[in-house]
């Protein structure tokens, strides 16, 4: 008897000390993620894009309304916004976790937001998205990576801010401006317009691959609209033709800076004055 009493307490008592284990390697599992979770939020908010996107594992995969966005794509679509965003923050919360053997399934709830210029009226205009997620983290390198999300749950708000434009006269546009444009890859290139006082100017765009696009223009601007004529420029050095045909452009200036609404431009560009 008391040998299998000893038996028995050999058997029970490591699993009463298994529970706790597995309990508190959960709860450190949770708290790392959490950890991963809040870091990448913060480095969003100060535009911080590898921070952003620390705690992503290479093949991540997002199913979000029948898309799949991969990091790829992720890291697309911040370079865009962040060059045109303001006013940055995020905020992602675990409302419930499960040990998967050695990986995780997280549920989240999470609110983003942040400031754009609306390319109809150029008011800014504050965005708050509302989603609710569940994704699949796994353990490697010493990192806890996300790997799996599925969007569940989504909705935005848009809150009109108020208008501290200027008169959206030709006045407030001379004098050189700058702003960093990405190209099709997603490659920062860099972008300067030269107004002048004698309804000329013109733009300089260098490339991250190294090509470089001029172009000289008449203008005209009234009630935040900006009519141009190009009549000359060059690619790479050589010569090209103006096509005399006028081009219309949302634009306003606030202080330094100068944003426009451009056809051809998923947000809003937004330059700063140069310092002469």
């Amino acid at each position: 008897m008391r040998r299998l009493l000893t038996l028995a307490l050999l058997l029970i008592l490591p699993m009463r000390l298994l529970a706790p284990a597995r309990a508190d390697a959960a709860a450190d599992t949770r708290a790392a993620i959490q950890a991963a979770l809040d870091h990448g939020d913060d480095a969003f908010a100060h535009k911080n894009m590898e921070g952003a996107l620390v705690n992503v594992a290479p093949d991540y995969v997002n199913a979000n309304n029948g898309r799949t966005e991969t990091v790829a794509d992720d890291r697309k679509f911040l370079t865009a916004l962040f060059l045109v965003a303001k006013d940055l923050s995020a905020k992602t919360v675990i409302t419930d976790f499960v040990m998967l053997g050695r990986d995780a399934q997280v549920s989240t709830d999470s609110v983003t937001s942040f400031v754009l210029v609306d390319p109809k009226t150029l008011g800014d205009v504050r965005h708050t998205f509302h989603s609710t997620n569940r994704d699949f983290w796994v353990h490697k390198g010493g990192l806890w990576l996300e790997k799996r999300s599925r969007t569940l749950t989504h909705e935005e708000t848009l809150t009109p801010l108020a208008d501290d434009s200027d008169t959206g006269t030709a006045a407030s546009l001379i004098g050189k401006w700058a702003a960093s444009v990405p190209d099709a890859k997603g490659r920062l290139g860099q972008w300067t317009m030269v107004f002048g006082a004698d309804g000329t100017a013109s733009q300089t765009i260098y490339y991250a691959n190294g090509e470089m696009m001029t172009a000289q223009f008449t203008y005209t601007a009234q009630n935040h609209v900006l009519s141009q004529t190009v009549v000359g420029g060059s690619v790479n050095g050589h010569a090209a033709r103006g096509n005399d045909q006028k081009r219309f452009i949302n634009y306003k200036v606030s202080g330094d800076t100068l944003t426009l609404s451009l056809p051809s431009s998923r947000f809003p560009i937004t330059l700063t004055r140069a310092k002469e």
